[in-house]
């Protein structure tokens, strides 16, 4: 494989959000075998989000990739849950097709990472609180996303809250800003070293912007 085709796949995995998914799960369980699960169905997500969307400037997965992911991601995490956190990845993917699916994207991104911690957050004494927490902040950040991608989704027909509503501009600092906050805000509500989200930081400045848009 040349370098810049793993360059463009290893973009497409966001090794930015990745690390604060890490963060996010180390917060809520010490199981190393559920933590190491939950963030292989996060992958698994990621490419089959990228098989349906099929962004210019992206490379294609082969079709083996995201089921591998699903089912060693289940396998690890032994939940039931993942049915349904599969079912919310394919719905989500409907966004570019369905405007219902792309008005309620923030929403639906925030319940999918709920789902998908959910086993974790069952070991948690403040599993409920974190998932509350969950499912404002992450909804809160893609629509952040959003407002990064208004003209990409513009000329893509794809209705996004922020299309919706008549943005025509890209505000791209504003994503960075709610990934450095939902990083801070796993770190502490856990007891992580300062070290740690130092090093989170790290990646999600080195990583961002190695994927293709």
């Amino acid at each position: 494989m040349e370098i810049a085709q793993a360059k463009n796949y290893l973009g497409q995995l966001r090794a930015y959000s990745f690390v604060d998914m890490t963060l996010l799960c180390m917060t809520l369980s010490t199981s190393t075998i559920r933590v190491a699960g939950t963030l292989l169905l996060w992958l698994g997500f990621l490419v089959y989000l990228e098989g349906m969307h099929r962004d210019s400037g992206r490379l294609l997965w082969p079709r083996w990739v995201a089921p591998l992911l699903f089912a060693t991601g289940a396998a690890l995490t032994g939940s039931w849950l993942v049915a349904p956190f599969i079912i919310m990845c394919h719905i989500y993917a409907l966004k570019k097709e369905l405007v219902v699916v792309g008005i309620l994207g923030p929403l639906l991104n925030g319940l999918l990472k709920v789902v998908m911690v959910l086993p974790l957050a069952m070991e948690n004494e403040r599993g409920w609180f974190i998932l509350s927490l969950v499912m404002v902040a992450m909804t809160l950040r893609n629509f952040a996303g959003d407002l990064r991608d208004v003209q990409k989704d513009r000329q893509a027909n794809t209705i996004t809250p922020a299309v919706w509503l008549g943005m025509r501009r890209d505000v791209r600092w504003v994503y960075p800003s709610a990934l450095a906050a939902t990083s801070t805000l796993w770190w502490t509500l856990g007891d992580e070293s300062v070290w740690l989200l130092g090093a989170v930081y790290a990646i999600q400045a080195v990583t961002y912007r190695l994927t293709p848009r």
